[in-house]
């Protein structure tokens, strides 16, 4: 077969492909859209009661009104603050006000720890979750879209680190 007739049986599988990622993606539709979240690990039903807990409110789905973005980890929290282990377990979700958790992150962090940042506004209005991931060997960013009880994987990247420099950042 030449080129020429595999690009001609490929060209109609791509257009399939590329019309499948773009009918709105929600992760229900595109597996590689879901949220990261390590469901073995990680439940919705139990991350609220996690000892680590930090929240911001922000309107993440252009929406008016204000959702609670929390990040949580499964620590025991000491006299002084979080006794943390060899790994932790780690989650980022919102709460709408009808309290209905949707996870946007979850997994088991061995040596690290994760941030979250809400970013700045779309044009109509809709917030970006920047997740990051740091262990002793790897850096992974994602960015988690929210919309109504639904979650989605925006983009993410994977880095492995060769050595790190210390910085002044630490967990808190």
């Amino acid at each position: 077969m030449t080129t020429r007739r595999h690009g001609a049986l490929l060209a109609p599988l791509f257009l399939l492909a590329l019309a499948a990622c773009q009918r709105g993606g929600w992760s229900g539709d595109n597996p590689a859209a879901a949220a990261p979240v390590d469901t073995a690990r990680v439940h919705a039903a139990e991350v609220g009661g996690w000892g680590y807990r930090r929240e911001v409110s922000a309107d993440l789905d252009g929406d008016g009104k204000l959702e609670r973005l929390v990040i949580a980890a499964d620590v025991a929290m000491g006299p002084t603050g979080p006794l943390w282990g060899n790994a932790n377990r780690w989650a980022v979700y919102v709460e709408p006000a009808n309290g209905e958790r949707t996870l946007l992150y979850g997994a088991l962090v061995p040596n690290g720890f994760t941030e979250a940042a809400v970013l700045s506004p779309d044009k109509d209005g809709r917030r970006k979750v920047l997740v990051q991931e740091r262990t002793t060997d790897k850096v992974r960013t994602m960015e988690v879209e929210y919309d109504r009880g639904k979650a989605r994987l925006d983009s993410a990247s994977d880095y492995q680190v060769g050595e790190w420099l210390p910085g002044a950042a630490a967990m808190r």
